[in-house]
């Protein structure tokens, strides 16, 4: 798993066992996490990574509700 995925879930608190992390044929990381149910596309390459695990964890806390 990237750097940046992993600082994404730090940032919005939720912990690797609780989201399922696949890869669709493009190559960008699809995280869903357990409890809802609800996916959030990511980059797989960003330009920048602090600014792309910031906007990651901000999807991911919207998807928790």
């Amino acid at each position: 798993m990237t750097k940046h995925l992993r600082t994404a879930l730090r940032l919005a608190g939720l912990k690797l066992s609780q989201v399922v992390i696949t890869q669709n044929p493009h190559g960008h990381p699809h995280i869903t996490i357990g409890s809802t149910g609800k996916t959030v596309v990511c980059s797989s390459t960003p330009r920048s990574p602090e600014t792309a695990s910031k906007l990651i964890a901000r999807d991911l806390r919207r998807a928790l509700g």
